[in-house]
């Protein structure tokens, strides 16, 4: 099922890049380079964030096992760990997702809103694997630390999980992944549309080419602070192993009207942060890098 939906989405896109009047360098559509150098920047610059976001989650969490115990200071420790997986499948990822969403609404003329989540769906299925590696990463890293022992590098944890869980382990929390990232792409790029073309945002930033950014910064931050619960549940079900059972379970078995915030927006001010800083850049930059290439190769 899920590779049908990939190859519809992606014959949608491949039709209207086709009919289209899209510019290329050496074959390659600008906005497939631009999406893809844009991902570059993005998970270089905002990494450290994303390390100390999920870290945070499970610390906060702390589960009636004891996991997410421990020295508090050592969440800013080797805050780059895992940013190898990242990149890995983040780039041929970063380069389809924004170039889908504008293929789709500029040919196809999908709705803003449904053409982010078709291509939240192509970016998390290429990219849920080293979005897992760089998770269990980030959290082995800081147990590591803390034991004074090596942090474990790309081929230890992939060798790990295929002689513990299996290479299926992959692909752990993609239900949820997508569960949290359909909407968040919906809401964001909906809120980008809308502030793209609000009056007193034109009138502010009309022409600049910090629009972009700025309403990419805006969308991004509200999208993430609405759909929050989501990536804490996320986190929980890629940090651990096969068969632990669903953690998000647990939790909201734990929850109540008074540790509800603690426990489901758990991270949500580096989250918030994280996302807002990465949509600004993201948009900012691929609008920006497209613009550049479209120059070079006229």
């Amino acid at each position: 099922m899920v590779r049908r939906w990939t190859v519809l989405v992606l014959v949608e896109v491949l039709a209207g890049s086709c009919t289209g009047t899209a510019v290329s360098i050496a074959g390659v559509p600008v906005g497939l380079v631009a999406g893809a150098g844009a991902k570059v920047l993005r998970d270089v610059l905002i990494h450290p964030i994303d390390t100390v976001k999920n870290r945070r989650q499970l610390s906060s969490v702390r589960l009636p096992t004891g996991e997410g115990d421990g020295d508090g200071r050592l969440i800013y420790s080797n805050l780059y760990d895992g940013i190898g997986p990242s990149l890995i499948t983040g780039i041929p990822a970063g380069a389809l997702y924004l170039y889908i969403a504008d293929v789709l609404q500029a040919e196809q003329h999908v709705n803003s809103g449904l053409a982010g989540a078709a291509a939240s769906f192509v970016f998390w299925t290429v990219r849920t694997p080293g979005e897992v590696l760089k998770t269990r990463m980030q959290l082995a890293s800081r147990a590591a630390t803390r034991a004074l022992q090596p942090a474990p590098g790309l081929g230890e944890t992939l060798r790990a999980m295929r002689e513990e869980e299996g290479l299926g382990a992959l692909f752990s929390g993609y239900a949820l992944t997508l569960s949290r990232s359909l909407p968040f792409d919906f809401l964001r790029f909906l809120l980008f549309d809308q502030l793209h073309h609000n009056a007193l945002v034109e009138t502010l930033l009309g022409g600049s080419p910090l629009l972009d950014t700025c309403c990419g910064f805006g969308a991004s931050g509200l999208a993430a602070l609405i759909t929050q619960p989501l990536d804490v549940a996320k986190t929980l079900e890629q940090s651990f192993k096969e068969g632990d059972g669903q953690r998000w379970q647990q939790l909201l078995r734990r929850t109540t009207p008074g540790n509800v915030v603690r426990l489901w927006w758990a991270g949500a001010t580096e989250r918030v942060v994280l996302a807002s800083l990465s949509g600004g850049i993201y948009f900012g930059a691929y609008e920006f890098l497209k613009g550049a290439l479209e120059a070079v190769a006229d």
